[in-house]
């Protein structure tokens, strides 16, 4: 991967210090320099957690200490051409679970012009993956407020992990349910 602009900080979390009034969803807006020419197409991030005073865990692509466990996140995004000088909205979300990036169409009005053509995901995809995300919203909230529907979810999670076709599922689909259920 090539970047095409400085890395930036969106968010701070104090794990010290968690309350109702941190746990609430949060926005950013960020404006971000272009410092490079080409195709953007993904937003890569990754954090650095301050163990004390004298210690960071990072999974910084850029710090060479950070080893073979924690990778970077990357999220996608819909290509476009970008230039030296321009200076691209987005805005960064959490809601305490997740980070999501998006560019600002309203502030970046060139956006249409710069597409490449390229689709982000395949639409009958994306229809799946809506499918999939609504289900998952609705589960969300009961496994976590009720701990014999969440050790049933373990259950079958670890079921898909180690006995895919049990449940009609091929291997590599199992293990990815399972990977994500319980990771």
């Amino acid at each position: 991967w090539r970047p095409l602009g400085e890395p930036f900080r969106v968010f701070d979390f104090d794990f010290a210090q968690v309350g109702p009034e941190t746990l609430t969803p949060g926005h950013v807006a960020k404006d971000v320099a272009v410092t490079a020419p080409g195709v953007f197409n993904a937003i890569a991030f990754w954090f650095e957690l301050r163990l004390d005073e004298n210690n960071v865990l990072s999974t910084s692509p850029h710090d060479g200490t950070k080893g073979q466990t924690w990778q970077q996140a990357v999220q996608w995004v819909e290509e476009m051409s970008l230039r030296v000088g321009d200076v691209l909205p987005l805005v960064a979300s959490h809601d305490t679970y997740a980070i999501t990036f998006a560019v600002d169409d309203a502030r970046f009005p060139r956006r249409a012009m710069r597409r490449t053509g390229v689709p982000l995901y395949d639409p009958s995809w994306g229809v799946q993956h809506e499918r999939v995300k609504a289900v998952n919203h609705r589960m969300a909230p009961t496994l976590v407020q009720n701990p014999v529907e969440y050790r049933t979810m373990a259950e079958t999670a670890v079921a898909a992990g180690a006995r895919p076709h049990d449940l009609g599922l091929d291997a590599e689909s199992g293990a990815d349910f399972c990977l994500r259920m319980m990771g």
